[in-house]
Protein backbone atom coordinates (compact mmCIF):
# COMPACT_ATOMS: atom_id res chain seq x y z
CA UNK A 1 0.00 0.00 0.00
CA UNK A 2 2.73 2.33 0.95
CA UNK A 3 4.10 1.49 -2.57
CA UNK A 4 1.13 2.27 -4.06
CA UNK A 5 0.81 5.18 -2.40
CA UNK A 6 4.25 6.98 -3.07
CA UNK A 7 3.94 5.72 -7.38
CA UNK A 8 0.15 7.91 -7.20
CA UNK A 9 2.35 10.89 -5.49
CA UNK A 10 4.95 10.73 -7.84
CA UNK A 11 2.61 10.42 -10.79
CA UNK A 12 0.95 13.95 -9.97
CA UNK A 13 4.25 15.18 -9.24
CA UNK A 14 5.33 14.82 -12.73
CA UNK A 15 1.88 15.82 -13.79
CA UNK A 16 1.89 18.51 -11.85
CA UNK A 17 5.34 19.65 -13.40
CA UNK A 18 4.30 19.09 -17.03
CA UNK A 19 1.42 21.45 -16.41
CA UNK A 20 3.24 23.80 -15.18
CA UNK A 21 5.54 24.03 -17.79
CA UNK A 22 2.87 24.28 -19.91
CA UNK A 23 1.61 26.78 -18.38
CA UNK A 24 4.75 28.74 -18.22
CA UNK A 25 5.78 28.14 -21.83
CA UNK A 26 2.31 29.63 -22.58
CA UNK A 27 2.64 32.49 -20.49
CA UNK A 28 5.92 32.99 -21.67
CA UNK A 29 4.95 33.33 -25.14
CA UNK A 30 1.91 35.38 -24.60
CA UNK A 31 4.14 37.79 -22.56
CA UNK A 32 6.66 37.66 -25.47
CA UNK A 33 3.84 38.48 -28.00
CA UNK A 34 2.80 41.67 -25.95
CA UNK A 35 6.34 43.01 -25.52
CA UNK A 36 6.24 42.49 -29.18
CA UNK A 37 3.25 44.43 -30.35
CA UNK A 38 3.45 47.31 -26.93
CA UNK A 39 7.09 47.98 -26.87
CA UNK A 40 8.77 47.11 -30.65
CA UNK A 41 6.08 47.94 -32.33
CA UNK A 42 4.26 50.35 -29.90
CA UNK A 43 4.63 53.44 -31.99
CA UNK A 44 4.18 51.66 -35.40
CA UNK A 45 0.54 50.55 -34.43
CA UNK A 46 0.21 53.95 -32.52
CA UNK A 47 0.74 55.59 -35.51
CA UNK A 48 -1.66 53.57 -37.80
CA UNK A 49 -4.77 54.16 -35.41
CA UNK A 50 -4.06 58.01 -34.98
CA UNK A 51 -4.33 57.51 -38.82
CA UNK A 52 -7.40 55.55 -38.62
CA UNK A 53 -9.24 58.14 -35.72
CA UNK A 54 -8.09 61.53 -37.63
CA UNK A 55 -8.07 62.57 -41.26
CA UNK A 56 -5.97 65.57 -42.66
CA UNK A 57 -7.66 67.89 -44.88
CA UNK A 58 -5.61 70.29 -46.92
CA UNK A 59 -6.43 74.38 -46.74
CA UNK A 60 -6.17 76.06 -49.86
CA UNK A 61 -4.43 79.56 -49.43
CA UNK A 62 -5.25 82.76 -50.51
CA UNK A 63 -3.77 83.21 -53.92
CA UNK A 64 -1.38 86.81 -54.41
CA UNK A 65 -2.61 89.40 -55.91
CA UNK A 66 -1.54 91.29 -59.07
CA UNK A 67 -0.75 95.11 -58.92
CA UNK A 68 0.50 97.61 -62.29
CA UNK A 69 3.02 99.59 -61.30
CA UNK A 70 1.34 102.08 -59.29
CA UNK A 71 0.29 99.41 -57.16
CA UNK A 72 -3.27 99.27 -57.86
CA UNK A 73 -5.04 95.98 -58.24
CA UNK A 74 -5.45 94.47 -61.40
CA UNK A 75 -6.55 90.52 -59.52
CA UNK A 76 -7.38 89.92 -56.26
CA UNK A 77 -9.84 87.63 -54.36
CA UNK A 78 -13.12 88.59 -52.63
CA UNK A 79 -15.23 87.17 -50.28
CA UNK A 80 -17.86 85.07 -51.45
CA UNK A 81 -20.67 82.50 -49.78
CA UNK A 82 -20.56 78.91 -50.91
CA UNK A 83 -23.83 76.40 -51.03
CA UNK A 84 -23.65 73.26 -50.12
CA UNK A 85 -25.90 70.14 -49.73
CA UNK A 86 -25.45 66.83 -47.78
CA UNK A 87 -27.64 63.89 -48.76
CA UNK A 88 -28.54 61.74 -45.64
CA UNK A 89 -29.87 65.07 -43.77
CA UNK A 90 -31.09 66.37 -47.28
CA UNK A 91 -33.33 63.23 -47.28
CA UNK A 92 -34.91 63.76 -50.47
CA UNK A 93 -32.20 65.35 -52.80
CA UNK A 94 -33.69 66.34 -55.58
CA UNK A 95 -36.73 67.31 -54.37
CA UNK A 96 -34.48 69.84 -51.89
CA UNK A 97 -32.38 71.30 -55.26
CA UNK A 98 -35.74 71.45 -56.31
CA UNK A 99 -37.12 73.63 -53.71
CA UNK A 100 -33.66 75.43 -53.61
CA UNK A 101 -33.82 76.11 -57.17
CA UNK A 102 -37.15 78.58 -56.90
CA UNK A 103 -35.24 80.85 -54.41
CA UNK A 104 -31.89 81.04 -56.33
CA UNK A 105 -30.65 80.35 -59.59
CA UNK A 106 -29.34 77.05 -59.86
CA UNK A 107 -29.17 75.57 -63.88
CA UNK A 108 -30.60 71.99 -64.76
CA UNK A 109 -27.36 70.91 -65.68
CA UNK A 110 -25.83 71.58 -62.28
CA UNK A 111 -28.97 70.39 -60.18
CA UNK A 112 -27.93 67.06 -62.22
CA UNK A 113 -24.22 67.13 -61.91
CA UNK A 114 -24.99 67.97 -57.95
CA UNK A 115 -27.19 64.41 -58.08
CA UNK A 116 -24.30 62.60 -59.98
CA UNK A 117 -21.75 63.73 -57.05
CA UNK A 118 -23.96 62.90 -54.54
CA UNK A 119 -24.37 59.03 -55.56
CA UNK A 120 -20.28 58.54 -55.69
CA UNK A 121 -19.64 59.88 -52.40
CA UNK A 122 -20.91 59.16 -48.69
CA UNK A 123 -24.11 60.25 -47.58
CA UNK A 124 -22.82 62.83 -45.04
CA UNK A 125 -19.76 64.18 -46.87
CA UNK A 126 -20.98 68.13 -48.44
CA UNK A 127 -21.60 68.77 -52.23
CA UNK A 128 -21.22 71.95 -53.52
CA UNK A 129 -23.80 73.56 -55.88
CA UNK A 130 -22.71 77.02 -55.79
CA UNK A 131 -20.11 79.43 -55.00
CA UNK A 132 -20.89 82.95 -55.72
CA UNK A 133 -24.04 83.94 -53.96
CA UNK A 134 -24.87 87.35 -53.14
CA UNK A 135 -25.75 88.90 -49.65
CA UNK A 136 -29.33 88.96 -50.95
CA UNK A 137 -29.15 85.17 -51.79
CA UNK A 138 -27.77 84.24 -48.47
CA UNK A 139 -30.20 86.16 -47.20
CA UNK A 140 -32.73 84.19 -48.92
CA UNK A 141 -31.29 80.90 -48.41
CA UNK A 142 -30.62 81.72 -44.20
CA UNK A 143 -34.50 82.58 -44.23
CA UNK A 144 -36.05 79.62 -46.10
CA UNK A 145 -33.52 77.25 -43.92
CA UNK A 146 -36.30 75.42 -42.12
CA UNK A 147 -37.91 74.13 -45.87
CA UNK A 148 -33.81 73.25 -47.12
CA UNK A 149 -32.63 70.59 -44.43
CA UNK A 150 -29.40 69.49 -45.66
CA UNK A 151 -28.02 72.95 -47.03
CA UNK A 152 -25.00 74.74 -45.69
CA UNK A 153 -23.60 77.85 -46.47
CA UNK A 154 -20.18 78.16 -46.22
CA UNK A 155 -17.59 81.24 -47.07
CA UNK A 156 -14.38 81.17 -48.91
CA UNK A 157 -12.15 83.50 -51.65
CA UNK A 158 -13.11 84.27 -55.23
CA UNK A 159 -11.10 85.17 -57.86
CA UNK A 160 -12.01 88.59 -59.22
CA UNK A 161 -10.56 90.56 -61.65
CA UNK A 162 -11.69 94.66 -61.46
CA UNK A 163 -11.07 95.76 -64.69
CA UNK A 164 -12.57 93.15 -66.41
CA UNK A 165 -11.99 92.95 -70.71
CA UNK A 166 -9.37 95.85 -69.91
CA UNK A 167 -7.24 93.10 -69.23
CA UNK A 168 -8.17 89.51 -70.01
CA UNK A 169 -5.50 88.84 -72.30
CA UNK A 170 -2.92 89.95 -69.80
CA UNK A 171 -4.02 88.54 -66.92
CA UNK A 172 -5.57 85.57 -68.14
CA UNK A 173 -8.17 83.39 -65.35
CA UNK A 174 -8.03 80.80 -63.13
CA UNK A 175 -10.06 77.65 -63.64
CA UNK A 176 -10.72 74.08 -61.89
CA UNK A 177 -7.68 71.63 -62.62
CA UNK A 178 -7.72 68.45 -65.70
CA UNK A 179 -6.09 65.40 -65.90
CA UNK A 180 -3.49 66.54 -67.58
CA UNK A 181 -2.80 69.51 -65.14
CA UNK A 182 -2.91 67.10 -62.09
CA UNK A 183 -0.48 64.47 -63.94
CA UNK A 184 2.25 67.40 -64.41
CA UNK A 185 2.12 69.30 -61.44
CA UNK A 186 2.74 66.90 -57.89
CA UNK A 187 1.24 69.71 -55.11
CA UNK A 188 -1.12 68.05 -53.40
CA UNK A 189 -3.51 70.97 -53.94
CA UNK A 190 -3.87 69.45 -57.68
CA UNK A 191 -6.38 67.30 -56.40
CA UNK A 192 -8.82 69.37 -54.71
CA UNK A 193 -11.68 69.94 -56.39
CA UNK A 194 -12.57 73.52 -55.59
CA UNK A 195 -8.79 74.53 -56.00
CA UNK A 196 -8.03 76.70 -59.01
CA UNK A 197 -4.96 77.57 -61.01
CA UNK A 198 -3.89 79.71 -63.70
CA UNK A 199 -5.05 78.87 -67.34
CA UNK A 200 -3.86 81.61 -69.70
CA UNK A 201 -1.38 85.20 -69.34
CA UNK A 202 0.31 85.84 -66.15
CA UNK A 203 -2.17 83.87 -64.02
CA UNK A 204 -0.83 80.86 -65.79
CA UNK A 205 2.82 81.94 -66.46
CA UNK A 206 3.61 82.42 -62.72
CA UNK A 207 0.85 80.14 -60.82
CA UNK A 208 3.60 78.26 -58.49
CA UNK A 209 4.42 82.11 -57.19
CA UNK A 210 0.69 82.79 -56.74
CA UNK A 211 -0.85 79.96 -55.61
CA UNK A 212 1.42 79.82 -51.89
CA UNK A 213 1.50 76.91 -49.90
CA UNK A 214 -1.36 74.80 -48.45
CA UNK A 215 -2.77 74.62 -44.98
CA UNK A 216 -3.32 71.49 -43.00
CA UNK A 217 -6.65 70.71 -40.98
CA UNK A 218 -6.67 67.60 -38.61
CA UNK A 219 -10.01 66.72 -38.38
CA UNK A 220 -11.14 64.15 -35.63
CA UNK A 221 -13.40 61.23 -37.16
CA UNK A 222 -15.44 57.94 -36.29
CA UNK A 223 -15.41 54.46 -37.67
CA UNK A 224 -17.77 55.46 -40.31
CA UNK A 225 -15.80 58.36 -41.49
CA UNK A 226 -17.85 61.29 -40.15
CA UNK A 227 -16.27 64.03 -39.06
CA UNK A 228 -16.58 64.95 -34.81
CA UNK A 229 -14.37 67.89 -34.48
CA UNK A 230 -11.23 69.37 -35.71
CA UNK A 231 -8.42 68.74 -33.49
CA UNK A 232 -5.41 71.10 -35.02
CA UNK A 233 -5.33 73.76 -37.75
CA UNK A 234 -2.24 75.23 -39.23
CA UNK A 235 -3.35 78.36 -41.83
CA UNK A 236 -1.42 78.08 -45.49
CA UNK A 237 1.51 80.38 -46.97
CA UNK A 238 -0.45 83.11 -49.22
CA UNK A 239 0.49 83.59 -52.52
CA UNK A 240 3.14 86.43 -53.33
CA UNK A 241 1.76 88.94 -54.47
CA UNK A 242 3.14 90.13 -58.66
CA UNK A 243 3.37 93.48 -59.59
CA UNK A 244 3.57 93.91 -63.29
CA UNK A 245 5.05 97.13 -65.19
CA UNK A 246 1.95 98.19 -66.98
CA UNK A 247 0.11 101.33 -66.59
CA UNK A 248 -3.65 100.59 -65.96
CA UNK A 249 -4.10 104.55 -67.17
CA UNK A 250 -2.77 104.08 -70.42
CA UNK A 251 -4.16 100.62 -70.87
CA UNK A 252 -6.90 102.04 -70.52
CA UNK A 253 -6.85 104.51 -72.70
CA UNK A 254 -5.24 101.57 -74.95
CA UNK A 255 -8.61 99.64 -75.03
CA UNK A 256 -10.40 102.50 -75.27
CA UNK A 257 -8.92 103.67 -78.69
CA UNK A 258 -9.25 100.01 -80.01
CA UNK A 259 -12.73 99.20 -78.91
CA UNK A 260 -14.38 100.45 -82.32
CA UNK A 261 -12.12 97.99 -84.09
CA UNK A 262 -13.43 94.67 -85.10
CA UNK A 263 -10.12 92.95 -84.20
CA UNK A 264 -7.00 95.11 -83.25
CA UNK A 265 -3.70 94.90 -80.29
CA UNK A 266 -1.35 97.29 -79.63
CA UNK A 267 1.85 96.88 -77.24
CA UNK A 268 3.49 100.34 -75.42
CA UNK A 269 7.01 99.93 -74.52
CA UNK A 270 8.97 101.95 -72.27
CA UNK A 271 11.98 102.22 -74.59
CA UNK A 272 14.37 103.29 -71.56
CA UNK A 273 13.93 100.12 -69.62
CA UNK A 274 11.75 97.74 -72.06
CA UNK A 275 8.96 97.46 -69.61
CA UNK A 276 5.98 96.30 -71.50
CA UNK A 277 3.24 99.63 -70.08
CA UNK A 278 0.24 98.81 -71.96
CA UNK A 279 -0.74 95.55 -74.02
CA UNK A 280 -4.24 95.73 -75.33
CA UNK A 281 -6.19 93.29 -77.74
CA UNK A 282 -9.56 93.43 -78.97
CA UNK A 283 -12.22 91.92 -78.98
CA UNK A 284 -11.96 90.77 -75.16
CA UNK A 285 -13.74 89.51 -72.71
CA UNK A 286 -14.34 88.90 -68.71
CA UNK A 287 -11.99 86.42 -66.95
CA UNK A 288 -14.08 86.71 -63.53
CA UNK A 289 -16.69 84.46 -65.69
CA UNK A 290 -14.31 81.69 -65.35
CA UNK A 291 -14.17 81.66 -61.59
CA UNK A 292 -18.12 81.90 -61.35
CA UNK A 293 -20.21 78.20 -61.25
CA UNK A 294 -23.27 80.90 -61.84
CA UNK A 295 -22.04 83.29 -64.72
CA UNK A 296 -21.37 81.34 -67.36
CA UNK A 297 -17.84 81.55 -69.46
CA UNK A 298 -18.24 83.91 -72.44
CA UNK A 299 -17.82 83.08 -75.98
CA UNK A 300 -14.32 84.08 -77.52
Amino acid sequence: MQQQEADRVRSFTRRGIVLGGAQLALFGALGSRLYHLQVQKGSEYSLLAEDNRVNQRLLIPARGRILDRKDRPLAVNIPTYRLRIVREQAHDLPGTLERLSRIVTIEPRRMAEVIEQARALRPFVPISVREDLTWDEVSLIAVNTPDLPGVMLDSGLLREYPERETLAHVLGYVGAVNEAEQKEDSDPLMQLPEFRVGKNGIERSYDKTLRGRSGLSRVEVNALGREIREVERREGEPGSDMQLTLDLDLQRFCNERLSTELAASSVVIDVRTGGILALASVPSYDPSAFASTRRAPPSR
